[in-house]
């Protein structure tokens, strides 16, 4: 298990000063157990996220996922299965700063509304559907894609 609290954490847990952590570690864990538990550590706190705006009356009925966490189709998955809800990518890579662009707009008239300039470009790619994980053969693909992966990574590294 891991606690994703590298730089404190701000919600749900207002604390700047908590810590990231990985527990019940033993000699036979590897670095794809490492990635994996990192994977989750993120869902999870994304997770507590969602229930919070919940617990505030908002509705979350659907998930858009954008930046380079987005371009990991085994994560993605992940999320859409912890969240139990389909999740899409977004087309445009970087949404946060296409928002402030076109909030920017807005605030210099060059666009009329924030919400007409959104749709125009919130436009999705790729979708992930729940549930992938009742599947034993899909547990082993994406756990053995992870491993591999990390193995490269580490001995690509050595050099």
């Amino acid at each position: 298990m891991f606690l994703p609290y590298l730089n404190g954490e701000r919600t749900p847990h207002v604390n700047p000063d908590l810590s990231a952590v990985f527990m019940g570690m033993n000699l036979r864990t590897g670095p794809y157990h490492l990635a994996r538990a990192v994977m989750e550590g993120v869902a999870y706190s994304l997770m507590q996220c969602v229930e919070c705006c919940t617990v505030l009356g908002l509705e979350v009925d659907k998930f858009i996922a954008s930046g380079g966490g987005a371009r990991s189709k085994p994560w993605m998955q992940l999320v859409s299965d912890i969240f139990n809800k389909p999740l899409k990518i977004a087309s445009v890579e970087e949404q946060a700063s296409l928002g402030a662009a076109i909030i920017a707009g807005v605030g210099v008239n060059l666009y009329p509304d924030v919400k007409q300039h959104a749709n125009t470009w919130s436009h999705t790619g790729r979708k992930f559907s729940i549930p992938i994980f009742q599947d034993i053969k899909n547990i082993w693909y994406i756990t053995n894609f992870i491993k591999k992966h990390i193995s490269t990574v580490l001995l690509s590294s050595k050099d």
